[in-house]
């Protein structure tokens, strides 16, 4: 093989592999889901794609590095920055709104336990500061969320889940 044939089958292989990297790297991404705290929406073992330069908006799922962890959190976005949040007998007040949350899982053993289940005063915010959101699991009872860690810097966002390409691909 002389060094033209190989240059040819170079760019064969090297200018594909770049391409998937740079779409990989800065548009979007395979994540694999790791745990319950998002069922229903979500179950272990399912694959999402997550766009890496989407805006966040209020109740997307959002996939994140939190300082506290070593490892990606797939949580929904609850509260944006300059909001105010509340909870009240399980219903979430967004600056003094109701919002019913049809993505909730309830279990059926579940209590309205308000001061286990719901949100109570988040890292001490009022309000809560520009770059940041707080976010929470659909499954409450079982989620590792801003009840526990606090708020999310914007900047520690990977990317806005936006399609479940595989449902527990363990399965197969």
């Amino acid at each position: 093989m002389d060094r033209k044939e190989l240059l040819s089958w170079a760019r064969y292989i090297v200018v594909p592999l770049v391409v998937m990297l740079f779409i990989r790297l800065f548009i979007v991404s395979p994540i694999l889901v790791d745990g319950d705290s998002m069922q229903p929406t979500f179950n272990d073992g399912d694959v999402v794609i997550i766009a890496k330069r989407a805006d966040v908006k209020r109740f997307d799922a959002i996939v994140f590095l939190h300082a506290s962890a070593d490892y990606l959190f797939i949580k929904r976005v609850v509260g944006m920055p300059g909001d105010t949040l509340m909870m009240r007998d399980d219903v979430l007040y967004i600056n003094d709104v109701a919002y019913d949350e049809p993505y909730v899982f309830e279990a059926p053993f579940m209590t309205h336990q308000t001061a286990d289940f719901t949100l109570q005063t988040i890292a001490n915010v009022s309000v809560i500061p520009s770059g940041h959101y707080i976010v929470l699991g659909d499954y409450r009872l079982k989620s590792r969320d801003s009840r526990h860690f606090g708020l999310v810097r914007a900047e520690d966002v990977e990317g806005v889940v936006k399609w479940r390409v595989l449902h527990d691909w363990t399965a197969f």
